[in-house]
């Protein structure tokens, strides 16, 4: 009995080491898993990870195509942000010059004023293209301040006020649809109504455009470039389903 019952301890033994083997491998498994999910949610939610971009009969006056979607799934969510492009319009903004100083007589920029027309700026005096209110201006992303004589420079045509200008030359950001899980969300038209040219067609470079969701599944980030050389930007948002938005950063090329 007592060699049966060692056998049986033994036997036990073995069966609780086992088991305990098999415990530990499900456990490195689990861990394994969970970790990889981790990665695929940060990696997958981040990257582009189902981009289609698609052209519409309007001839652009920056490059195509005309819109890019980034979709992904993320979890158990699934997310599509839409981005689209069309020439630019005045869209019911009130478009202005803003003039700067003539920098070889000042120290600095300062502002002197603002112009309705390129005429009535000095041809040396910096300025640039603003909407809203002329004591407190909003500035386009894509542009920067030229020369008034610089403006239209070996144009065949010139164009003078800023609407007639920027509508000869500048795409903008039209709509930003964003669609979680089956719902879209609202998304204000003053989160992009100041982005020309956007760059939707810039995969060789770098992925212009990203979305990441939050595990929630109640707020977004989201990534757009535009233009290029020294006046490209990149634009970081955060987005909730609410409608709420936050521009959390706004620099040069990413």
């Amino acid at each position: 009995m007592g060699h049966t019952s060692a056998i049986m301890g033994a036997s036990a033994r073995s069966a609780l080491n086992q088991g305990r083997t098999i415990a530990a491998i499900m456990a490195c498994l689990f861990l394994a898993h969970a970790v990889a999910m981790a990665s695929a949610n940060r990696l997958g939610a981040a990257l582009r990870t189902d981009v289609t971009r698609s052209d519409s009969g309007q001839r652009l006056d920056w490059n195509g195509p005309a819109s890019c979607v980034v979709a992904g799934r993320p979890g158990r969510h699934s997310f599509r942000v839409e981005f689209r492009q069309a020439n630019f319009r005045a869209r019911g903004r009130k478009l202005f010059w803003v003039v700067y100083a003539d920098p070889e007589k000042t120290n600095g920029t300062q502002v002197i004023g603002t112009r309705s027309s390129l005429r009535d700026v000095p041809k040396d005096n910096p300025c640039e293209p603003a909407f809203g209110s002329r004591k407190d201006p909003s500035y386009f992303e894509g542009v920067s301040e030229l020369d008034a004589q610089d403006w239209n420079a070996g144009q065949r045509v010139p164009y003078y006020t800023a609407e007639a200008w920027l509508s000869h030359h500048e795409t903008e950001v039209t709509s930003i649809r964003i669609v979680v899980d089956g719902h879209t969300w609202p998304v204000s038209r003053s989160a992009y109504r100041n982005l020309l040219d956007p760059d939707f067609n810039d995969e060789e470079v770098h992925d212009a455009e990203t979305a990441a969701l939050s595990r929630d599944g109640k707020s977004m980030t989201v990534t757009m470039a535009g233009t290029d050389a020294s006046n490209s930007y990149c634009i970081h948002w955060r987005f909730w389903r609410s409608g709420r938005f936050k521009i959390t950063a706004m620099e040069g090329e990413p």
